[in-house]
């Protein structure tokens, strides 16, 4: 709307039915019901304000700068006056003291934008616009003498309030994220994970126990997911948050830096119906006592990940699953990798896949990457299994012979999906015999196989030729990492014509320079033509050095119509690259994703593509190039123009995060998809029939059944292209 306020709407009209719809304009001093919250920091320069609606989050920093700043502290609007065009000033209330903030100039403008866009929501791609319902959080957080409550735990309060008032289902992993908080004891729910917000250093002030208290009364959570949480405590809180809410189907705690005590809310986890049990990246005490949990579990699990999580004694955690066989029946993916390399372990799971086989487990997804497993001993006892997804990614053989009944398996297999062997660091004789059989099982169709990191080399990757013509089912490829030169890499493309299927082809980070990497780019450019149904592209760090036969990829890209997934990050990239990028942003109207960090643009390069940023309607997915950001910041002395790239940077990433999604479908990566796994959650089932559950309380019927997944790429992309919300739960 440019600086241009005259065409803002009226915003408060209390004739109306719904007086808070509208604009704030000229002249208006107005009150918004807790709608709008600011954050508030004694320290110089570090005030900042918060918009919070029911749909969307705005940060920034009053005065001196347009561009968010995040900070924790959250206090209510009393009222808004703009006295001119160029001034706004925000009323609000701490405890029982009156404070302001004034906005100028920019800032002012940029923050009636928010006002805006805060209240009417494009709703798809073609600009129709929608007003839509502002929250309205009444009494609870209304600023006033006898109030006590902290604005955090307000919030919670509020959110819980409106879902009984509208008889919604609270999902707190779609609204909130438990975080760690810089300072003191300190903690917050986070909510960078939800599109609309632009950042994952967005913090909203939160107390542990408050939070806890707060979510524990409401009994109609049926997901909680707590991502990057620090607390002490955390292990009994969550054996609170179990014996609270009654009807939690997923239970996430992932990368969190505490140290959980199993023995904890082991007996809680044993009594409740939690069918997705997700610790992935958690350090976990005692972990074996997760074992005697599933020995008692009276309600299945589909799906136990403690991936990463340390456990040393993880063959008495397997010895203890064993004995509920109801369970391991039952359970359709496990990952139990990344917990180090202990004899226990290497003697226990053979004996645990071989009871897997023996009871006909359902499981269909398992990962038993770097364990330092015996994979002749493993793989003989897997034949049972009619798996779809196996990782057994860094898990080595020395000798051909020991890879035996790896290859049996693949030459009988009739099930398998997805293939990950990365890291494996195969000896050059070993990747053919060790391939052809996939290649050459005719029942193993639209396969999904990774190979990264298994340093190839060029000899590797004349053996990789060899075989690659004998693939023809092949859906997702990665061959990135591998030491692949051009002569290699230029003789694979070629092999991979047959390659019909292929919708993703992750082969980056094998760099090459000067003719090799002309030549790689010309037939890259040549089997892109020739493959329509390749969707996701990954050639990042394929350049040594500067280039322009990249250019010559760009231009390609301008006014094509198949790709829709590409990351050309860490290519060497300058400003003359920003003529066929600018071109790719102004003309592409099929691509929605774009990785283009780590390269060589400088401040004046970024800011040549504004205007193109600025006209872009397309693009949905774009990781944020943090690397480019800071290197160009640090290098750029003038102020001005500094000023200048920070509102060009924020108002592309913004306008992308804001408008449309985030990067993941769930917890996985748009470019990081070939080793994941959907899961559909399903309802409560015990076990055994004639046993009671022990629940209380009335069941809550979800109004979503389904988990945040990946779909399949060539069936969903065509959607995806059209409204990429509709892959977001």
């Amino acid at each position: 709307m440019g600086n241009d306020m005259s065409m803002i709407e009226p915003y408060y009209d209390e004739t109306k039915d719904d007086y808070n719809l509208g604009y704030p304009k000229y002249g208006d001093c107005i009150r918004w019901k807790g709608v709008l919250k600011v954050e508030y920091d004694k320290k110089k320069d570090k005030d900042a304000v918060v918009i919070v609606t029911n749909q969307r989050i705005y940060f920034f920093k009053p005065q001196k700068y347009n561009v968010p700043k995040y900070h924790s502290h959250l206090f209510d609007i009393k009222s808004i006056e703009i006295p001119s065009n160029s001034r706004i000033i925000l009323t609000f209330q701490v405890g029982k003291k009156v404070k302001h903030v004034e906005f100028y100039e920019q800032a002012a403008i940029e923050m009636v934008r928010a006002i805006r866009t805060s209240i009417r929501d494009t709703t798809n791609n073609y600009g129709e616009d929608k007003i839509i319902s502002i929250t309205d959080f009444g009494n609870i957080t209304k600023p006033t003498k006898d109030f006590n409550l902290s604005p955090s735990a307000a919030m919670v309060e509020s959110y819980l309030s409106i879902c009984s008032r509208e008889n919604e289902e609270p999902s707190i992993n779609h609204v909130y994220f438990l975080k760690r908080m810089e300072h003191k004891n300190s903690y917050c729910f986070d909510f960078s994970e939800i599109p609309g917000v632009c950042n994952s250093k967005s913090p909203i002030a939160f107390n542990l126990s408050n939070a806890f208290t707060a979510l524990s009364y409401n009994t109609s959570f049926t997901q909680i997911k707590l991502h990057d949480v620090s607390a002490p405590g955390l292990d009994k809180a969550i054996a609170l948050l179990l014996q609270r809410n009654e009807y939690i189907q997923v239970l996430e705690v992932v990368n969190c830096s505490t140290k959980l005590d199993a023995k904890e809310f082991c007996e809680e986890l044993a009594n409740s119906p939690v069918e997705i049990i997700n610790f992935h990246g958690t350090p976990i005490m005692k972990g074996e006592s997760l074992g005697v949990m599933m020995s008692k579990r009276e309600y299945k699990v589909i799906k136990l990940d403690v991936n990463g999580c340390g456990i040393n004694k993880l063959g008495d955690m397997m010895r203890g699953m064993m004995l509920n066989e109801n369970i391991i029946k039952n359970i359709k993916a496990l990952d139990i990798s990344n917990n180090g390399k202990s004899e226990d372990c290497i003697l226990e799971l053979p004996l645990f896949i071989e009871k897997l086989s023996a009871i006909q487990s359902q499981i269909e997804y398992l990962n038993i990457s770097n364990l330092d497993v015996n994979l002749e001993e493993v793989m003989n006892k897997m034949k049972g299994l009619n798996l779809k997804y196996l990782n057994i990614t860094g898990n080595k053989w020395n000798k051909l012979d020991q890879a035996m009944e790896l290859i049996n398996f693949f030459q009988t297999n009739t099930t398998l999906k997805q293939i990950c062997m990365s890291e494996m660091k195969f000896q050059i004789d070993h990747i053919v015999p060790v391939l052809s059989p996939i290649a050459n099982n005719i029942n193993l169709t639209s396969i999904s196989l990774d190979l990264k990191n298994n340093g190839f080399g060029v000899d590797g990757g004349i053996e990789l030729y060899k075989i690659l013509p004998s693939f023809k089912n092949v859906k997702k490829l990665d061959l990135s990492g591998n030491k692949l030169k051009g002569k290699a890499m230029n003789r694979i493309l070629t092999f991979m014509e047959t390659f019909n299927e292929l919708d993703t082809l992750y082969i980056g980070n094998n760099p090459m320079s000067g003719k090799e990497l002309e030549e790689f780019i010309k037939n890259l450019i040549t089997f892109i033509r020739g493959h329509s149904n390749v969707k996701v592209l990954r050639i990042n760090e394929i350049a040594e050095k500067e280039n322009t036969c990249m250019d010559n990829f760009l231009f390609e890209i301008v006014h094509n119509e198949s790709l829709l997934a590409i990351d050309i990050s860490g290519n060497h990239l300058n400003d003359l690259s920003t003529i066929p990028m600018g071109e790719i942003f102004m003309n592409n109207k099929t691509l929605v994703a774009l990785d283009f960090d780590r390269n060589d643009f400088t401040i004046e390069g970024f800011l040549s593509l504004s205007y193109s940023i600025e006209n872009n309607s397309t693009l949905s997915f774009v990781d944020y190039p943090s690397k480019m950001y800071k290197k160009i910041s640090k290098q750029t002395m003038s102020v001005d123009l500094l000023q200048q790239f920070e509102e060009c940077f924020y108002n592309f990433f913004n306008k992308i995060k804001t408008n449309k999604t985030n990067n993941c479908f769930g917890d996985i990566h748009i470019f990081d998809i070939i080793n994941s796994y959907p899961l559909k959650i399903t309802p409560c089932e015990l076990l055994d029939k004639n046993v009671q559950p022990k629940l209380i309380g009335k069941y809550i019927e979800p109004t979503q059944t389904d988990c945040p997944e990946m779909p399949e790429q060539l069936k969903s992309f065509s959607d995806l292209k059209k409204d990429p919300n509709y892959y977001y739960n």
